[in-house]
């Protein structure tokens, strides 16, 4: 039978194909936004995070090479005192001075030699094994007249035919300091300089600022032109070499003054196609990811669709058929011009018909319902009563024993907590000045080794060192003292929970965090639970909830103890607090075994436990609901696969 034989208007709107456009415009949309604003951001912050790598790559690299140089200028400056050095007078007649480079070229392990040469620059002695040619000249970048050591820039060494920088030192006789006998100088091999800066995941270029020039290009980059050069001076974050674009990290060494007259700037980078590929490839897998969620999420709808339109169309054809025949069901509301509708339009159609003659008999079967129900409650409300008046006095007996005790608890716990915490308080006020005294004295000694002390000097020093063994003394000492601050940081956190759990001051309604409060029961319970149960915190609420502090600690106390006692061996307490309406809720979760059915109205009875004798007084949680009705809250038991008991308290 169709609706139009029947009487009723044709369906102009299909509930169906609405269902369907809406549900796949709304994981279109969704989908395409989510999309674009992930792969964005993910692609902005991976390009960050490798030019900032890349920065850190070549700043280390060259505070390195800065670190090497600052070493070799301390060096030539401390040999060039010596006072061997004096037999540059007698042009090293017995190679005195020669011998003493090539040993100091091999205990410092020298990459390149290291040159004497007399007041008119002629070559006196090298750490070279061979014969150096005779009569042998200064190179003339190494001719600087400075009273300091000095830091020669990469040149051509013609002594060792090939390139590096140098490092010098005037040398003065040690008999007249005014009397100048020649120079010292330490020749580092560029070789040495190229081999610290080969690097196999990160591209380096080295250039100088001064003669804008490359002095170390990566053999992976293209070849770089007199034109190029230039452009690469400056912080910036993309640079263009040979066609290809690279991400680039800056260092510059001419801010840093550790070496004088070195000026560099180190250049590190990365080919930004091959950088950003994972980017693509996410972005390739994010489509087909929503290609496949695409498939079965309109399969899903069509399905819903069908199974949704199909009953409602079979029930509208049998309510036009009851309408035909005058039978009646039942009166719902009429609200829409879909499939519902005219469902709606067909029952009411129906229902009219028999109204008036079914009022009647209703009234009649309301007053004799009425009755028998107003009975009913009088006496269940008789039975309520009396019921609660012994529950009440019950709970008032426990409630007055346990609170007594906890009193006397609080006052023992305060008192402990107040005695520990000025003892406590000095130590760890202490201990930070005697770190700083032993830092002192460490830098003193360390400062001490540094200076030019003669050799009969250093050698009582280093024996005096190597009899109190300094190097471990140096390395243990901050741990010691490290040792001690977290100890006593520990048992002021101890002292600050005892204090927070007694909670005496605070016997007056006052705004507390629910969370402090867990945590000096935890904190408490520590013994109980370390390398045994793991705490996992899910705080929500975080703000304070008006309520008896001590009281509700006691609440904590009797719930963390009961998950404890629950679990044997290895498991997880879960705490949840959040606001619910106008309630502050706290859960507690524990991986424990759980009640069983029959004992879960049993659980808040005084004195019911199912502990061994000795173990328990079946008052803890029949406390705990005691002060929870007293907070006007309320406590309950979840499903027993759950294990949460609930505890919302009004918020202020």
């Amino acid at each position: 039978m169709t609706n139009e034989a029947a009487g009723l208007p044709p369906v102009r709107h299909s509930l169906g194909r609405r269902f369907l456009l809406v549900l796949a415009g709304i994981f279109l949309l969704t989908f395409l936004s989510v999309a674009g604003t992930v792969f964005g951001s993910i692609r902005n912050h991976l390009a960050s995070a490798i030019q900032a790598n890349l920065g850190q790559t070549a700043n280390d690299r060259l505070e390195k090479l800065q670190a090497e140089f600052a070493r070799q200028l301390i060096d030539v400056q401390a040999w060039a005192s010596l006072e061997v050095m004096n037999d540059i007078i007698t042009g090293d007649i017995d190679g005195r001075i020669r011998r003493t480079l090539a040993e100091l070229k091999k205990q410092y392990g020298l990459p390149g030699h290291i040159y004497a040469f007399d007041d008119k620059g002629k070559l006196v002695a090298s750490s070279r094994q061979e014969e150096e040619p005779e009569a042998a000249d200064m190179p003339p970048a190494w001719q600087v007249d400075s009273p300091e050591a000095f830091f020669v820039d990469k040149h051509d060494n013609p002594l060792t035919k090939g390139s590096g920088v140098a490092f010098g030192r005037v040398i003065h006789a040690s008999f007249n300091p005014a009397l100048r006998l020649g120079t010292l100088v330490i020749a580092y091999p560029w070789s040495a300089i190229e081999q610290e800066l080969e690097n196999r995941s990160t591209l380096l270029l080295l250039l100088s600022p001064q003669t804008s020039q490359a002095l170390f290009v990566a053999r992976e980059l293209p070849p770089l032109d007199g034109a190029t050069i230039p452009t690469l001076f400056g912080a910036q974050e993309e640079i263009s070499l040979g066609g290809q674009t690279f991400l680039a990290g800056a260092a510059d060494s001419a801010g840093k003054r550790a070496v004088a007259g070195l000026n560099w700037t180190l250049l590190a980078l990365t080919e930004k196609q091959q950088a950003l590929e994972p980017i693509r490839e996410a972005a390739v897998q994010m489509l087909l990811l929503g290609l496949a969620i695409a498939v079965p999420i309109t399969l899903l709808i069509l399905w819903l669709t069908r199974r949704l339109v199909r009953p409602i169309t079979s029930l509208t054809s049998a309510v036009a058929h009851i309408t035909a025949s005058s039978d009646l069901s039942q009166r719902v509301k009429v609200d829409s011009d879909d499939e519902l509708g005219v469902l709606s339009e067909a029952f009411n159609a129906m229902t009219a018909k028999l109204q008036a003659s079914l009022q009647a008999l209703a009234q009649l079967n309301r007053t004799l319902e009425q009755k028998v129900a107003d009975r009913t409650e009088k006496l269940q409300a008789t039975n309520d009563e009396l019921q609660s008046t012994i529950e009440q006095l019950k709970s008032a007996q426990t409630q007055l024993v346990q609170q007594e005790k906890m009193a006397s608890l609080g006052q023992l716990v305060a008192g402990v907590a107040h005695e520990l915490n000025n003892p406590i308080g000095s130590i760890y006020a202490n201990l930070p000045i005697l770190d700083e005294y032993v830092r002192d004295l460490i830098a003193l000694v360390e400062h001490i080794q540094q200076l030019p002390l003669s050799e009969e000097h250093k050698r009582a020093l280093q024996d005096k060192l190597d009899e109190i063994d300094f190097d471990f003394v140096r390395k243990d000492a901050g741990n010691l003292v490290a040792s001690g601050k977290n100890a006593a940081n520990r048992v002021k956190e101890i002292v600050g929970s005892l204090r927070n759990f007694s909670r005496l001051d605070e016997a007056e309604l006052k705004d507390v965090l629910l969370e402090d409060g867990l945590d000096s029961t935890l904190a408490l319970l520590h013994h109980q639970t370390k390398n045994r149960i793991e705490i996992v915190r899910h705080y929500s609420l975080n703000r304070p909830v008006s309520c008896y502090a001590g009281q509700i600690n006691q609440v904590f106390m009797n719930l963390l103890g009961n998950a404890i006692q629950a679990i044997e061996g290895a498991g997880t307490i879960t705490l949840d607090t959040a606001l619910e309406g106008e309630n502050a809720v706290v859960k507690v979760r524990d991986s424990g075994s759980g009640i069983s059915q029959e004992n879960l109205n049993k659980i808040f009875d005084p004195f019911f436990t199912t502990k061994k004798i000795g173990e328990g007084t079946g008052l803890g949680l029949s406390i705990t609901y005691g002060i929870i009705e007293k907070h006007h809250g309320a406590i309950a038991w979840t499903a027993p696969s759950a294990k949460a008991p609930v505890s919302p308290l009004p918020y202020p």
